[in-house]
């Protein structure tokens, strides 16, 4: 049986586009999604409706009351539990782990419930929390755009993967002194920015001219053309005084609504849901998903030892080394795991329509972890050479 639920049209706002995401991987779980419709979670709704897909179900979701989305979180956790089985880890269990994933977070972003929305967006954003997952649903829930988790690890909760951490430097702090410590925050892997962060002194205006550039292009790519959910906290005392510029004007227009500068003594809640327990609520559903299992890296793929497979063979090695000479951080790990589901759709040259696309897929999926590294040295070259080799198969 389905459930009761009302299929409202999809609002007009930020949600739309992650809506859009979620649907999509939604439909690529096709097992994942009858169950959920099978579940009554919503039984006693306001109206009955056939959802019989991933969008009518999205819809619903997108226009849900908090109480109605904390119903379906938990469904969410039923369905998956019953949608994988007993079984091991299978590329197909990976697909119904991203949509689960993907759905509750947008149940999770309803049932937050945005009580009041910041009548300028312009300027930063006080909250009590600096907890990232939070703060990012924040950003996601005034300006939209997909939000991103990185992949999760041993005892750790996920982590919103395109938020950064800005920390002003002690004395003055100006317009300056934050667009160089946001470079050095998004840029921290990059030997150029090490480098700049242990100049004792101010930029030059071609260090400060350079630095904007780049910063510029790779915000610009990560939220106009992927549209991703991009969060910044700033870490600055005394808080911004009023009237005070946070960035030059382009800069500025891209980081509209996406500044959140914590103030533990604030009182007045933004959300209907505090902190702690969406950090409670989130640890509960990622342990209840678990660890996927990790196989080992292979060596190569198992194809003859031809002239294209002594290529990746040695870039893979090449890869691993260098991303295993980088700190543990949630980044590399997020790029190793899509590096093996790269490796995993080649193990053998694909040809039908179906391994072509698993492998588009996961090329998606690694190129989203390594553009981080873009114009960052070794890795973004490697990295950039096995998405080229992989992405050779789908023409």
């Amino acid at each position: 049986m389905q459930p009761h639920l009302h299929a409202a049209p999809l609002p007009p706002g930020p949600l739309e586009h992650q809506c859009r995401v979620v649907a999509k991987k939604l439909q690529q779980a096709p097992t994942l999604l009858a169950h959920l419709l099978a579940d009554d979670f919503e039984r006693d709704g306001p109206a009955t409706a056939d959802l019989a897909g991933a969008s009518p179900f999205v819809r619903w979701l997108a226009g849900a009351n908090p109480q109605q989305a904390r119903k379906a979180m938990r469904a969410v956790a039923r369905a998956l539990a019953d949608a994988r089985g007993g079984s091991g880890a299978t590329a197909e269990h990976s697909t119904i782990e991203a949509a689960a994933c993907a759905i509750y977070l947008l149940a999770v972003c309803r049932w937050i419930d945005l009580l009041q929305r910041p009548a300028d967006l312009s300027k930063p954003l006080r909250l009590s929390s600096d907890e990232p997952l939070y703060c990012a649903m924040i950003v996601t829930l005034l300006v939209g755009g997909e939000l991103v988790v990185e992949s999760r690890s041993p005892g750790q909760d996920p982590a919103p993967a395109f938020f950064y951490q800005v920390k002003a430097p002690a004395g003055s702090f100006g317009t300056d002194q934050f667009e160089r410590a946001l470079y050095q925050s998004i840029f921290a892997h990059r030997e150029e920015a090490i480098q700049l962060s242990l100049l004792d002194r101010d930029w030059t205006d071609n260090e400060r001219a350079g630095a904007r550039a780049e910063l510029l292009a790779f915000l610009d790519r990560q939220i106009k053309t992927h549209r991703r959910s991009v969060a910044i906290t700033l870490h600055a005392a005394p808080l911004l005084t009023e009237g005070s510029a946070l960035a030059h004007a382009d800069l500025a227009a891209l980081l509209h609504g996406r500044v959140i500068q914590p103030d533990p003594g604030l009182t007045e809640a933004i959300t209907g849901v505090p902190p702690p327990i969406l950090r409670a609520e989130i640890h509960s559903f990622w342990s209840e998903l678990g660890m996927p299992q990790q196989a080992a890296a292979p060596a190569a793929p198992a194809v003859p030892a031809d002239a294209a497979t002594l290529q990746l063979r040695a870039l893979v090695a090449e890869l691993q080394a260098v991303v295993q000479a980088q700190s543990a951080t949630h980044t590399v790990q997020s790029l190793q795991t899509q590096m093996q589901q790269v490796l995993a759709a080649l193990e053998k040259p694909p040809r039908d329509q179906a391994s072509k696309t698993k492998l588009r897929e996961a090329c998606e999926g690694f190129k989203a972890s390594a553009e981080v590294f873009e114009g960052g040295g070794k890795i973004a070259d490697v990295a950039q050479r096995l998405l080229s080799y992989a992405t050779s198969f789908l023409t």
